[in-house]
C-alpha cells in the first residue's frame, strides 16, 4: 500500500536542558521553533532544566504550537535517556531526533517526507536515513547567528 508522506508526518524531536551553564539553548530553542518550512509537529521534551528556563521553553512552544514535555531529572543529563521518553510522546508515523545544535536546510522536513515516500517507509518501517553533520567553528557559528532567517537558510545551502 502507498502512502505519500508530507512534513506533517513527522515529529522533529529535541531534548534539551537548560540551566544557568546553557542559556544560549533559549535562543536556538526559539530559532528551531520557527526556522523550518514547512514546519512539521514538533516535541521539545524538557529533561530537567531549571524552572525558570522552563517557563520561558513552555510558552516559546504555546506560541509555536509545539508540544512541550517536562520531566524533572536532576541526574547528568543523558540525551540518549531523554530521547527514548521522547519517543513515547511522539505521534506521528516518523520522527527526527536532533540535537538543538543541529541546523538543517529550511525545507528539510519537507526533503524527509519526499525521502520517506521514495523508500516506502510506510511498508519498510525499519528504514532510516542518516545525513552529515558540519561542524561551524564558534567563529562561523557567531556570524551565523547573526543573519537573518532567509539568509541563514542559504548560508547552510
Amino acid at each position: 500500500m502507498f502512502k505519500k508522506f508530507s512534513e506533517k508526518d513527522i515529529t522533529y524531536v529535541l531534548t534539551i536542558r537548560v540551566s544557568d551553564f546553557t542559556p544560549w539553548i533559549l535562543e536556538r530553542i526559539k530559532f528551531c521553533l520557527n526556522f523550518y518550512e514547512p514546519c512539521p509537529k514538533i516535541l521539545i521534551l524538557d529533561f530537567g532544566s531549571e524552572e525558570k528556563y522552563s517557563l520561558f521553553i513552555e510558552d516559546e512552544c504555546k506560541k509555536s504550537n509545539a508540544t512541550y514535555v517536562k520531566i524533572n531529572d536532576t541526574s547528568t543529563f543523558s540525551a540518549s535517556k531523554a530521547k527514548n521518553l521522547a519517543f513515547k510522546y511522539v505521534t506521528t508515523d516518523l520522527i527526527l531526533f536532533s540535537d538543538i545544535d543541529c541546523v538543517f536546510s529550511r525545507d528539510i522536513f519537507q526533503t524527509l517526507a519526499k525521502d520517506a515516500t521514495l523508500l516506502e517507509f510506510n511498508v519498510n518501517p525499519r528504514r532510516y536515513i542518516t545525513f552529515p553533520v558540519i561542524h561551524l567553528a564558534e567563529n562561523i557559528s557567531k556570524d551565523f547567528e547573526e543573519l537573518e532567517p532567509l539568509d541563514k537558510g542559504k548560508y547552510i545551502r
